[in-house]
């Protein structure tokens, strides 16, 4: 997993954490505005690490946006975009080799 990803130019640490952190056992991951940080849980399988990493990016776009998108909101474009972007072939298929 990467360690750092920028969001509309601030950039987020990217990190793992465990129920040994003593964090909800429900809660897969979380965006921490205040130190921009990303975490996800560890133990989750890696499509739904995708997806709560999605998840959170989207969460930091809302909040650095000032959007004011519901919780339900990100979801569902987290359940939306996800195929999209894991699927890179759509982008070949217009001419891009990679994103920049």
């Amino acid at each position: 997993m990467i360690d750092k990803i920028d969001i509309l130019g601030q950039e987020f640490d990217v990190q793992e954490f465990t129920d040994e952190h003593d964090i909800d056992s429900n809660l897969y991951g979380m965006c921490v505005y205040a130190t921009n940080e990303i975490k996800i849980r560890k133990e989750l399988k890696p499509k739904q690490k995708g997806m709560v990493f999605l998840h959170e990016i989207l969460h930091a776009i809302d909040y650095l946006q000032e959007l004011r998108l519901k919780e339900r909101e990100i979801q569902q474009l987290a359940v939306a975009l996800y195929p999209i972007i894991k699927s890179a072939e759509i982008f070949n298929d217009i001419g891009v080799d990679s994103i920049p």
